[in-house]
């Protein structure tokens, strides 16, 4: 292992040669569909040795996000280069460290949520030193890799909503069994104990969600969410699906100075947010960009209070059959993607 950002010069021949598996998008679609033959496990360049700012990982695993194929479909696809590698989420072990990296060393076991560039459906990934905390000690690896996008994603939501700073009665989560819906539970339930926690799910899912830390449990097959929470009454209500209506609908169920949070829908309109001055509320993607976010989740994790669920495990080279198991949207919990020990060369 190597401390400095410079390469002996056999080494960094070495990177210059090297290839390793991943798991990629080969060609820019043109019609913004998923096309899941394009969707392949590939030899890619070794990424090689690490800038000054910067940590070599070797994967131990990652994860699949709805954001990684909606990009496929809008314009980000563009502007990618091909085969273009996914995988925000990661976790793995230094390998090297560059010249001005303090704070992490080789060995030490980390995570990231490394949403530019992407690249951790891969053996291995140079991450920025200060997006990339320590990882977890008491999950294994390929476990914490499922959560640090999903966890960023839901500790940032509560955070608008004034958690864990501001006392709360009563948190409603749209989407309770999903990726973030799931992690969102578990989050408000360390950091509000006392609080009634609400969510929504299909029918199969209602026990999960509970497990979760929700106490009221609503079958979307059966039941409205804003038929079973009184007007007024909810400090929080985070929409992690993108539900119909959610934002005018929260309107209703908030209290005076309550929060409406989404990533995935629109915001209520300026006549609905006019009536309610008092009520905050904001659409926001996930920032990455500081490690002491993951430090806290870290914190929640090893305390036994917040818990990846794995649905399934694919490798990066069943890439496409990944994709497909996501959009199929039946997901409880989330996928995991470890690297592949083989691959076709692109």
């Amino acid at each position: 292992m190597v401390r400095s950002g410079v390469l002996p010069l056999a080494m960094a021949a070495q990177f210059a040669d090297a290839q390793m598996n991943a798991g990629a998008l080969v060609k820019m679609p043109t019609d913004g569909h998923v096309h899941f033959e394009d969707l392949q496990g590939v030899r890619v360049a070794d990424p090689g040795s690490p800038s000054s700012t910067q940590v070599r990982v070797k994967v131990a695993g990652s994860s699949v996000n709805p954001i990684d194929w909606k990009l496929i479909k809008g314009d980000a696809a563009k502007y990618w280069s091909y085969p273009h590698v996914f995988g925000r989420d990661c976790v793995g072990v230094v390998v090297e460290v560059g010249s001005d990296v303090s704070r992490l060393k080789d060995g030490d076991v980390v995570w990231a949520d490394n949403a530019h560039p992407e690249g951790c459906f891969a053996e291995t990934v140079l991450l920025e030193e200060s997006i990339t905390g320590l990882a977890p000690t008491t999950i294994p690896m390929h476990e914490a890799a499922l959560l640090p996008l999903v966890s960023l994603t839901a500790k940032q939501a509560l955070n608008l909503g004034g958690m864990p700073d501001v006392p709360v009665r009563t948190v409603v989560i749209l989407g309770g069994s999903g990726g973030v819906g799931h992690v969102a539970l578990q989050i408000a339930r360390a950091w509000a104990p006392d609080a009634h926690i609400v969510t929504t799910c299909g029918t199969q899912n209602l026990q999960f969600c509970a497990d979760m830390g929700a106490d009221t449990v609503v079958d979307y097959h059966a039941q409205e969410w804003q038929d079973v929470v009184p007007a007024l009454s909810a400090d929080i209500v985070f929409d992690a699906v993108g539900a119909r209506n959610a934002a005018e609908l929260a309107y209703q169920t908030l209290k005076d100075g309550g929060a409406f949070m989404t990533i995935a829908g629109a915001l209520a309109s300026d006549e609905t947010a006019a009536s309610r001055p008092s009520v905050k509320q904001s659409f926001f993607l996930v920032d990455s960009s500081d490690y002491r976010n993951l430090d806290t989740l870290k914190d929640l994790v090893d305390a036994g209070k917040l818990r990846p669920v794995l649905d399934t495990t694919f490798t990066t080279s069943e890439i496409a059959a990944c994709f497909n198991h996501s959009i199929n949207g039946h997901s409880v919990g989330k996928i995991s993607v470890v690297p592949a020990s083989n691959a076709v060369t692109v």
